[in-house]
């Protein structure tokens, strides 16, 4: 990831905070609702499933398969893009129930295939952000 990238503000929403400042110490975090008891991503100020707001944060396993990819050959609109091509954009299923948008890294596009394991890596952006993306899987879960 290049300078020119458009990034996420880690303090845009307060709710999100405990996603970021994970993210910066290489940990995936995930909300957890003790209401009905399942997991959410991307962050909320309350359940996607029941709406509680009886939501607290957990450290996710960070290994998942891939649900579907697509390989970046061109930059149309940011120039800042061209460095990095061709890159991988997809979804991954996290073990823990969230679907997740991601960037894949530490690998060659052709290594990525819908449903294979997929763990994930931080890559440090700035002094201030880390972005959580995946990897193929060393081992099978």
């Amino acid at each position: 990831m290049n300078d020119g990238w458009p990034l996420p503000s880690e303090h845009a929403e307060p709710y999100a905070e405990p996603f970021w400042e994970g993210a910066n110490r290489g940990v995936l975090r995930l909300q957890y609702c003790t209401d009905c008891g399942k997991h959410q991503f991307f962050p909320r100020p309350w359940c996607q499933y029941c709406s509680a707001e009886a939501l607290e944060w957990v450290d996710a396993e960070g290994k998942g398969r891939v649900y579907s990819y697509t390989v970046v050959r061109r930059a149309v609109t940011l120039p800042a893009f061209q460095e990095a091509l061709p890159y991988v954009v997809g979804y991954v299923d996290l073990k823990e129930g969230p679907r997740i948008c991601t960037l894949f890294a530490d690998c060659d596009p052709s290594e990525i295939e819908s449903d294979i394991h997929v763990e994930v890596t931080f890559k440090r952006v700035n002094d201030d952000l880390s972005l959580p993306v995946f990897r193929p899987a060393m081992s099978k879960p």
